[in-house]
């Protein structure tokens, strides 16, 4: 079932009209959910995005969050997933207990197995006439699920049950720029934030020290490993400005950068934080100059993403290294932006030098420099310009 046509431009007016009737009472509001699944990992990233598209979501329609349930895992639990007819432990069923009536329904997909493809299929039977949306935050995806060796079953099983979501989904929205993926009508939009809900940094410093800030969960596709080779190439070659780099979070790199940090004798440059949240956060934000995007993206053989780090970066007014194309900067280019090749090439940090001293030793003062790139954040990566496709969509009769 798909429903008309995609209409996706903003200029439509539909959701100006909506806003003009934001003070209506609720039960004059259409009724959504958004759906996603219970992880052992918590990536806070990902975490605040689907917060804010609830936000902005809710801005418009009343829209309720439901967290599909994890079932416990053992050693035969397992194994029974991986087999040719069992799927992976969520607890499905669960969410019809939180549905009442559905005008829309927003999906985050995870590897189609028998029972997410059944799932699907019974969202469609109970609410013919709502709308379902289902996100796809990478694609294509498989390299991911071939990655590890362990997730080879759901590769092959995402392989065929997928093939049959053309029945049960209206629209695909998809941070890529395919038109239709698996023959389903795509919604075009990026990954942002809610400039307004963070805070600028306040540094207003006069040293030379050049502090670059990576706030993430240290997973592959972070790459800083090219960021730490880089250093220590530029300390061996005479280099004399002094680099540093500030790690804050957890994750499975942290030990490899350490143990990089150690191989090039970088102790005294480079400063892991862990976790932080609140005042903490705020306080390690507010020494830094530059903010690490993601420069490993060529691991998922991609030539391009919507990074989340990015648009969070820019919002709190700092400028960014990344190393893959952003399309953000290929719409409306800034010079507070560093690109360097996707690939596993160290970072030049000559170039890094070079970017600091054009963006911080010219006529403006730090304080001008962070309110211009947060104007720059406000056109460009807030969530309630980048989610507009989808409010318009789900406006339309």
């Amino acid at each position: 079932m798909v429903w008309g046509t995609d209409r996706t431009n903003k200029d439509n007016g539909l959701a100006g009209i909506w806003k003009g009737l934001s003070a209506v009472k609720d039960d004059a509001r259409l009724h959504g959910y958004y759906i996603y699944y219970e992880t052992i990992t918590n990536f806070v990233g990902v975490k605040k995005k689907i917060d804010n598209q609830i936000a902005v979501l809710n801005t418009y329609f009343n829209c309720k969050k439901i967290i599909v349930p994890r079932e416990k895992k053992n050693i035969i639990r397992s194994v029974m997933w991986r087999l040719p007819f069992g799927s992976f432990g969520r607890k499905y069923e669960e969410v019809f207990d939180e549905i009442q009536e559905a005008d829309f329904v927003y999906v985050r997909l995870v590897p189609v197995d028998r029972r997410f493809l059944g799932f699907i299929k019974k969202l469609r039977s109970r609410f013919p006439h709502c709308r379902i949306l289902l996100e796809i935050a990478t694609y294509p995806y498989q390299n991911e699920l071939l990655s590890d060796f362990t997730m080879l079953p759901f590769f092959f099983k995402d392989f065929i049950y997928r093939r049959k979501l053309v029945k049960y989904i209206d629209r695909i929205v998809t941070f890529s720029d395919d038109s239709y993926i698996w023959k389903i009508p795509t919604i075009h939009i990026r990954n942002g934030v809610l400039v307004d809900k963070l805070s600028p940094v306040t540094n207003d410093k006069k040293d030379d020290v050049i502090v670059l800030l990576a706030v993430a969960s240290f997973q592959k596709i972070h790459g800083y490993e090219r960021c730490i080779k880089g250093l220590g190439e530029y300390y061996r070659k005479g280099g004399h400005r002094r680099i540093e780099l500030h790690f804050v979070g957890n994750g499975a790199e942290v030990e490899k950068y350490k143990e990089l940090i150690r191989s090039y004798q970088l102790e005294p440059y480079a400063f892991f934080y862990g976790l932080q949240t609140g005042e903490k956060l705020e306080a390690i934000y507010n020494k830094a100059d530059i903010g690490l995007g993601e420069l490993g993206v060529f691991k998922r053989k991609l030539q391009k993403v919507s990074s989340l780090k990015t648009p969070e970066y820019l919002s709190k007014g700092l400028p960014v290294i990344v190393g893959f194309e952003e399309e953000t900067f290929k719409i409306e280019p800034t010079r507070y932006v560093c690109e360097f090749p996707n690939d596993d090439s160290s970072i030049d940090m000559d170039r890094i030098v070079k970017f600091y001293d054009e963006i911080y030793k010219g006529k403006m003062s730090r304080k001008e420099i962070h309110e211009e790139i947060r104007a720059y954040a406000r056109r460009m990566v807030d969530l309630h310009e980048l989610m507009q496709p989808v409010v318009d969509y789900i406006l339309q009769n």
